[in-house]
């Protein structure tokens, strides 16, 4: 497979990528924009069903191709912009390889996120890490017996004291 798979996850400063409830409303503005940003320039994004559904009302991202994770057979549809599938991540891979896709955006949630590391299929982490800390939370992978091995590519201090911290996966 050679579509460039990258995980991008807001993230805070211990490790948790969401509320206990999924809710991300502490996700600071300006990482909203990189997001956006990062979405544009990969032209596909991937999420699950529970992540989607936390981001309805900024659903279809724009400038970008939609692909939503489920397994609720009554939600599978394909547009133009959007494609709700059951299909493992390896398939919709090779699926958006076969439509000219060369990268894709993975942005969650924890199930969907492992699913793609149990299979191989990251090649680039991104995390945003925001100042803050929660004491219960929705952690960024389930557990699973899978373990990558990442190299740092990048850091920097952006706006709103958040820290991007660029891993390439070397497995």
């Amino acid at each position: 497979m050679s579509i460039k798979v990258t995980l991008y996850m807001a993230i805070t400063a211990n490790g948790f990528i969401g509320k206990p409830d999924g809710n991300s409303d502490w996700v600071s503005e300006s990482d909203e924009e990189s997001f956006l940003q990062h979405i544009k320039t990969n032209k596909v994004v991937i999420m699950g069903r529970e992540t989607y559904d936390v981001n309805k009302d900024y659903f279809p991202f724009p400038d970008a191709l939609n692909v939503v994770l489920t397994r609720n057979k009554t939600l599978l549809k394909e547009t133009n912009t959007n494609i709700f599938t059951d299909k493992n991540p390896t398939e919709v891979l090779s699926y958006l390889e076969s439509k000219g896709h060369e990268t894709a955006l993975l942005v969650g949630g924890r199930e969907t996120n492992t699913a793609f590391l149990e299979e191989g299929l990251i090649s680039e982490i991104k995390l945003i890490v925001h100042p803050l800390i929660f004491c219960d939370g929705m952690e960024i992978f389930q557990e699973s017996n899978t373990s990558i091995n990442l190299t740092l590519m990048d850091t920097r201090i952006l706006e709103d004291n958040l820290v991007l911290l660029h891993y390439k996966v070397i497995n």
